[in-house]
């Protein structure tokens, strides 16, 4: 019996007592009529008892409802007779209050537990959930597939879908039509979709909003469709549905705070995600694939591709070059094969909202069925595909990468703008982070790999490379800083974990731990200040400013200066300083990167002074000093972004923006500001041109490189860095700016203007030893080491050599870092929830 239908039965029960009561009051023939009343409606329980239970079960009300109507005939009788039936009136209460109590805890009353999915593709969101109420005698499991309609681009509901007939042989699912939500009264229903008409592609049939569903249950419970890496998106944070729902399961702690941020916390509970309960059932259980696939298979190696409407809307025909790129690295291969699983709604999205690439599309993807390049999987069941593949290749902005990820197996996540395989130049040519110069060579910390490297300023080569111990070989950005002090150099961490040490007698590193305020503070500094024997690290998001003493090792924190600088912050995911810092005597200023604030830091007492400075809603990138005032560009202002010029001693500002004719910019125009002595040179962020400042006039006009390029061109998709120079630092006379056209360092002479360009390379040898799938360290991971990203070094092919090589392996410190943002990650996720939720229905 279901529990709604036993919730009417106490409430006629109650009915029969005011009855009864009336009936009391009453004259004698209003009264033999309400009695009367009260006798048929017994009756009518007893049907609906007899309809409901077993037989065993029924038999115990049976003669329990005999007694009653036989109380009720004694009642009726006694009233017209005027006898006393006080005694009567008092079995008749005791006997409905314990028919009461007997549903009350009736053993075969049910909770009816309705599911209701859109998508059979995201029904692994709540399978196990569903599994675990199924296994319940103490629950009756619905599952009705509910229809979900096109979004037009005029924002109205287009062609309606139902996917009901795709869903598991071994569900039962009913259809919508046919179903009564209101008459049933579910005591728990669970939806997947949080948007309700606040999605711009889908949405479901508006009967099925969360605030329609929330009149007919007193448990709705969103379970989320994907996983991430540890962050929602705060749009999805405040999806309409969070404001209906009674609870909501999240997948960590991490994401719970960030969901208490819009909903209450009590709303929130910690359970993981179905999704990894279905992928390791797979691992135990290995899925039925179709016969035309196994055809295809054979005994080669798979690899799951897998595209994105992300990548789609945001990339447009580059995807469909990347496409046929990727098709033509399968081809002729007789020991791997492709399963391409494309986001279901890629070709309604396309007409949708880029009706231009349909057709090339739908060519593509009819090419690649009748070529049989590999597997086309438009199926819904994803975790089948993640079961039978050996590698992931694809977006990283998918869901599908993180559920991929508890796996163990290989990630690579695509670069679109790569289509077709690096050449010997874009393979040789180098790129860094930082840079510190000697007589006839320099240091540099790379950009793309996990080195420090010496380069020789006469022939251009890169000479010796070391590896930096317990970092990933393929890091990207590691280091943002390199400081010399006699026969140490000292590596700054950017994305790195520690401050990495060199010694030049040696050639050794040593390694110095550093907190952790927030995870793993993923972007740490930008820059550093020497000062005496110190080394001041200033912070990019990371809370605090680092003294470092070289001499012991000793590191200092200063953490005063964010607690006053704390309400200026806006957004704690964007930076705080990034190239705005410059040092007179024992005086660092800081610019900040959220504000028109520079930020004074005394290197000797730790003391901060914040100085407003500019225009309100300017905020500040980078900095320089030309021997009287300080010059900032900015940021990604409110208004138009000139060029501050600020007096310390007087405060006072003044404003340049009358930028040569030919200048292009918006916002995020600079990345460096050099002085020169006369002149100050701005090299660009995103505008086109590197701008000459006169320090006596502010007269501005483009700085010509004689180069055979523009700048914001770049030679081909493998220079791939957005930002036009990376870093710009004085040298000797000159200024030496890295120029992401070809990855080049650009030389200007300051006297004469005269520029050159350099190349530096990497040998053969460098090359070969940039490739690796494997992380060779013994640090604690974030899941982010574990995607591998598509570059020149790291290409398609190199992904499919290694899982057919014999190197290839699951990863279990990969299925361990992923334990660790995954709440219940060993399967019971499903269990846990059915029974948390069960035990807190109203």
């Amino acid at each position: 019996m279901r529990k709604h239908i036993r919730q009417q039965i106490v409430e006629i029960i109650s009915a029969i007592q005011e009855g009864i009561e009336i009936a009391l009051r009453s004259e004698i023939e209003n009264a033999a009529v309400l009695l009367s009343d009260c006798y048929h409606t017994l009756n009518m329980i007893s049907e609906i008892l007899q309809s409901q239970l077993s037989y065993g079960a029924f038999i115990a009300y049976k003669e329990l409802l005999v007694q009653l109507q036989q109380l009720l005939e004694c009642l009726q009788d006694n009233k017209v007779a005027g006898h006393s039936y006080a005694a009567i009136v008092t079995q008749l209460n005791d006997n409905l209050l314990l028919l009461k109590n007997k549903l009350m805890n009736e053993p075969e009353v049910k909770h009816t537990i309705v599911f209701l999915p859109y998508s059979a593709s995201m029904w692994d969101c709540m399978e196990s959930i569903w599994k675990a109420a199924q296994k319940d005698p103490k629950c009756e499991c619905i599952v009705v597939p509910i229809p979900y309609y096109d979004i037009e681009a005029d924002r109205t509901h287009g062609q309606i879908h139902y996917e009901g007939h795709l869903f598991p042989k071994d569900v039962p699912v009913i259809n919508y039509e046919t179903f009564d939500l209101s008459g049933i009264k579910p005591d728990v229903i669970y939806i997947h979709n949080p948007y309700d008409d606040g999605n711009r592609v889908t949405s479901v049939d508006p009967s099925y909003y969360s605030y329609e569903l929330k009149k007919h249950t007193d448990m709705l419970v969103y379970v989320p469709y994907y996983v991430t890496q540890g962050d929602y998106p705060e749009n999805h944070c405040r999806s309409s549905a969070l404001k209906f729902v009674d609870k909501v399961i999240v997948q960590s702690e991490q994401v719970k705070e960030q969901h208490a941020k819009y909903i209450p916390s009590h709303k929130l509970q910690v359970l993981g995600s179905p999704k990894i309960d279905k992928l390791l059932y797979y691992e135990k259980n290995k899925p039925e694939i179709p016969e035309t696939w196994e055809k295809i298979i054979g005994n080669k190696k798979v690899v799951l591709y897998n595209t994105s409407l992300t990548a789609l809307l945001a990339y447009g025909s580059t995807v469909l070059n990347k496409l046929k790129y990727v098709f033509s690295c399968f081809e002729g291969r007789n020991d791997v094969v492709l399963l391409w699983r494309p986001h279901p709604l890629s070709t309604y999205t396309l007409f949708s909202m880029r009706p231009q690439l349909l057709r090339e599309y739908f060519e593509l993807v009819t090419e690649y069925k009748e070529k049989q390049f590999g597997i086309f999987d438009d199926t819904p069941d994803v975790g089948r595909a993640i079961a039978i593949s050996d590698a992931y290749f694809g977006d990283g902005t998918s869901s599908l990468v993180h559920m991929y990820g508890i796996s163990g197996k290989p990630i690579m996540v695509q670069n679109v703008n790569f289509d077709r395989k690096p050449n010997e130049e874009e393979q040789r040519s180098a790129w860094f982070s930082s840079i510190d110069f000697n007589s006839n060579d320099a240091w540099c910390s790379m950009g793309d790999s996990n080195r420090l490297s010496k380069i020789n300023l006469e022939t251009n080569q890169i000479e010796d490379n070391f590896i930096i111990p317990t970092e990933r070989r393929d890091g990207y950005l590691l280091y943002s800083n390199i400081i010399q002090y006699e026969n140490k150099i000292i590596l700054t961490p950017h994305l790195a974990n520690e401050i990495a040490v060199f010694d030049l007698h040696s050639l050794s590193f040593k390694k110095e731990t550093i907190k952790k305020y927030n995870g793993n503070d993923p972007v740490k500094f930008t820059k550093a200040i020497l000062y005496k024997n110190y080394v001041f690290m200033t912070p990019y998001m990371y809370p605090a400013i680092i003294r470092y003493d070289i001499e012991t090792g000793e590191l200092k924190y200063y953490t005063d200066w964010y607690d006053s600088l704390h309400p200026y912050i806006s957004d704690r995911n964007k930076p705080l300083f990034v190239n705005g810092v410059y040092s007179r005597n024992n005086l660092m200023m800081l610019a900040f990167a959220q504000d028109n604030i520079i930020m004074e830091f005394n290197m000797d007492s730790g003391s901060t002074k914040i100085h407003r400075v500019g225009n309100p809603g300017n905020n500040y990138w980078g900095m320089t000093f030309d021997g009287k005032e300080y010059w900032l560009i900015q940021n990604e202002s409110d208004k138009a972004e000139a060029i501050v010029k600020w007096n310390y001693e007087t405060g006072e500002t003044v404003e340049y923006s009358d930028f040569p004719n030919e200048f292009i910019g918006n916002k995020k125009n600079f990345n460096e500001i050099i002085c020169c002595g006369e002149y100050l040179l701005v090299f660009p962020r995103f505008s086109n041109m590197i701008v000459k400042i006169d320090v006596a006039t502010g007269k501005m006009s483009e700085f010509k490189t004689g180069l055979d390029y523009k700048e914001g061109e770049r030679k081909s998709s493998y220079y791939h860095l957005k930002c036009n120079y990376y870093f710009a630092k004085k040298h000797d006379g000159h200024v030496v700016a890295m120029s992401m056209y070809d990855n080049s360092l650009i030389n200007i002479d300051i006297k004469t203007e005269k520029v050159t360009k350099m190349k530096v390379e990497l040998n053969e040898n460098d090359i070969s030893s940039y490739i690796s799938f494997q992380n060779g360290f013994d640090y604690d991971l974030s899941i982010e080491d574990y995607h591998h990203t598509e570059g020149k070094y790291l290409t398609v092919n190199k992904l499919l050599d290694y899982i057919t090589s014999s190197q290839y392996r699951i990863n279990p410190l990969q299925v361990e870092a992923y334990t660790k943002i995954i709440a219940n990650a060993d399967g019971t996720c499903g269990q846990k929830t059915h029974d948390y939720i069960i035990k807190n229905i109203k």
